[in-house]
C-alpha cells in the first residue's frame, strides 16, 4: 500500500517546538511584518493562515498595507525606505514581502528584497543570508524548501547520500536551494527547468529514488515519470485549479498505485511554508543574538 505524506502532524509537532522556542527566548513582545501592496484575494487568504499561526506559537504579525507605507505616490522608494525603518526595529524579527506584488512593480522585487535585512530575511530571497548561513554554519533555506525537507525528515527520509533525486524546476525559492541542500548531502540530484528536454527527464526519473516536483505545472507528473520499481518518493510541491478541484504538478490518481510514498494535494505546501517562514525567523533572531 503507498504511503502518504501528510503535512498535518508536521506542521502539529512543528507547533509544539516553536510554542517552547517562544517561551525559551521570551519573543512574546516581538512580531512579523507582513507588507502587503494592492489587493490580491490569495494573498488575503495566505496572510490569514500567517496570523492564525503565529497566535497559536505566541508571536504577533503586524501587516502593513499601502495607506501605511506610501507618502506621496505608489513608489519603490517608499517601500524601501519602509523595509529600513523596520530593519531598526529590535522588536521586528522578521520581515515578509507578500507576493506578487502589483504588475507595476514586479520588476522591482529583488531589489525590494535585497534592502531586507539579513537576519530579518524570513523568506530568504534577498541573498545575502545565503550567504551568511553558508560561511557560519547556520541551517537556514527558504521556507518552501525547508518544508520539504522537514517534511522527509518527520516520514524518516534522512538518507539522501547517493540518493538520486529529481528536482523539477530551479526557482530561487525551491528548486535551486533544494537541489544545493541535497547536493551538501550526497545526493545524486538531477536538476531540470521548463526548457529541459522532456523526453529526457522522463526516462531520468524513472531511475530516481526521489522526485521532487515544483514546477506548477498541472499534472506535469504521470505515470511515464515512474519506474517499475515502485518504490520511488514522489513529493508535489505544485499547486493549481483543475475543474474546480485543487491539484499539483503530480496527477496523483494516475500514480498513487504506482509509487511506495507520495504527498497528496492540496493541505501540505501552504500550511508546512508558512511555519517554516516563523521557524527561519526565530533560527534568525537566535543568530543575530549570538553575534
Amino acid at each position: 500500500m503507498t504511503r502518504l505524506l501528510l503535512g498535518k502532524p508536521v506542521v502539529k509537532a512543528l507547533v509544539e517546538k516553536l510554542s517552547q522556542n517562544v517561551k525559551e527566548q521570551e519573543l512574546a513582545a516581538k512580531y512579523i511584518a507582513i507588507i502587503l501592496i494592492g489587493e490580491n484575494k490569495s494573498s488575503e487568504v495566505y496572510i490569514r493562515m500567517k496570523q492564525k499561526f503565529g497566535e497559536k506559537i505566541g508571536i504577533g504579525t503586524k501587516v502593513y498595507r499601502d495607506s501605511d507605507i506610501f507618502k506621496w505616490n505608489n513608489k519603490k522608494s517608499d517601500i524601501v525606505s519602509f523595509i529600513e525603518v523596520l530593519n531598526k526595529d529590535d522588536d521586528c524579527i522578521g520581515i515578509i514581502i507578500q507576493l506578487p506584488l502589483p504588475k507595476y512593480l514586479r520588476e522591482y522585487t529583488d531589489d525590494m528584497y535585497a534592502h531586507v535585512s539579513p537576519l530579518k530575511d524570513v523568506d530568504g530571497l534577498g541573498g545575502k543570508i545565503q550567504i551568511i548561513a553558508e560561511d557560519s554554519g547556520l541551517d537556514f533555506m527558504p521556507a518552501t524548501a525547508s518544508a520539504v525537507m522537514t517534511l522527509l525528515d518527520f516520514y524518516d527520509h534522512k538518507q539522501f547520500e547517493w540518493k538520486k533525486i529529481a528536482v523539477l524546476g530551479q526557482s530561487n525559492l525551491v528548486g535551486k536551494p533544494l537541489s544545493l541542500h541535497l547536493m551538501r548531502q550526497w545526493a545524486v540530484v538531477f536538476s531540470f527547468n521548463e526548457e529541459s528536454n522532456q523526453e529526457e527527464m522522463r526516462e531520468i526519473c524513472t531511475g530516481c529514488d526521489y522526485i521532487i516536483s515544483c514546477t506548477w505545472q498541472i499534472h506535469l507528473i504521470d505515470q511515464e515519470f515512474i519506474g517499475k520499481s515502485n518504490n520511488q518518493v514522489i513529493v508535489d510541491v505544485g499547486y493549481g485549479h483543475l475543474d474546480g478541484k485543487a491539484v499539483g504538478d503530480v496527477d496523483f490518481a494516475k500514480i498513487v498505485d504506482k509509487v511506495w510514498t507520495i504527498t497528496p494535494v492540496p493541505w501540505w505546501v501552504g500550511p508546512l511554508t508558512v511555519a517554516e517562514l516563523f521557524s527561519n525567523a526565530i533560527k534568525l533572531y537566535i543568530h543575530s543574538r549570538e553575534q
